[in-house]
């Protein structure tokens, strides 16, 4: 027991140290940003509604944010995706909108993002002066910024964002699992199920946005995921499955709102 409380006491002396060597503000500024879809967020908002927030501010080329915005995602996905205690909003610096656009898609970003150009996402970056990418804040509903992760010793991985999360009180929890906002059909479509290799997914987008689609094993392993820009309307995706090995997946289909449907699909 000992063990554990001096690991934690450890734990938020480095979050303090890695803060004032990052940045002078231990208190955070209020600020508007708009994601790529053009909608609006204002942190003391979003605080004000007893969320915990977390900014991962990035730029669409830095190493380090290719490598750890995946880790982001998976944490996002941990904490209900914007739908429960915590909400996550990345801000770019130094790209438009269509550069974060293409990056929110190659990493299935599912979190809301806001560009350095259009976004105004620049000048949240030098308000925060944030000197490193990716850099990723978690500030409490009493605007104090209570933990930073950063590199090269302290990136935001999934696990250790996670605890941090967990020990200001924010709960795990699934992403909502009702689809009357978004989708029109009940469950997905898929078909030829079962199939040998070829797959076409079917469903109706209610709203234009962002559609996370991953595919993963029995056992819990993703071993697809992809993000996708649709306008509302009937969608079809094909699914190739010719390089794995027979068996029964899962395809979950997360909407731009963060509610989800998952669908068996069997390979023989």
């Amino acid at each position: 027991m000992k063990k554990i409380i001096s690991l934690f006491i450890l734990m938020l002396f480095v979050c303090s140290t890695n803060l004032q060597a990052q940045s002078p503000l231990s208190v955070a500024e209020d600020f508007l940003v708009k994601d790529i879809q053009g909608n609006s967020y204002t942190l003391f908002s979003i605080l004000d509604e007893g969320k915990i927030v977390v900014l991962p501010f990035f730029t669409t080329t830095c190493g380090s944010c290719n490598i750890y915005t995946p880790e982001i995602v998976l944490s996002h996905q941990d904490f209900g995706c914007n739908q429960g205690d915590v909400l996550y909003l990345g801000i770019n610096y130094g790209a438009d909108n269509v550069g974060v656009e293409n990056f929110i898609m190659v990493h299935a970003v599912g979190y809301p993002c806001a560009s350095g150009n259009e976004g105004l996402g620049n000048l949240v970056d030098g308000q925060f002066q944030i000197e490193t990418h990716i850099t990723t804040l978690v500030i409490t509903p009493d605007r104090q910024i209570v933990g930073q992760f950063y590199g090269p010793n302290y990136y935001p991985e999934q696990d250790t964002l996670n605890n941090l999360l967990i020990s200001l009180g924010a709960q795990m929890q699934n992403c909502t699992t009702s689809l009357n906002e978004t989708l029109e059909t009940p469950q997905l479509k898929l078909s030829p199920n079962p199939s040998s290799e070829n797959f076409n997914l079917s469903f109706y987008a209610k709203n234009e946005g962002y559609y996370l689609l991953s595919i993963s094993q029995e056992t819990g392993k993703t071993i697809h995921q992809q993000s996708y820009f649709l306008q509302k309307g009937s969608q079809e995706i094909a699914i190739n499955l010719k390089s794995t090995q027979k068996g029964l997946y899962f395809v979950q289909l997360i909407s731009p709102n963060g509610t989800f449907v998952v669908e068996k699909l069997l390979k023989q």
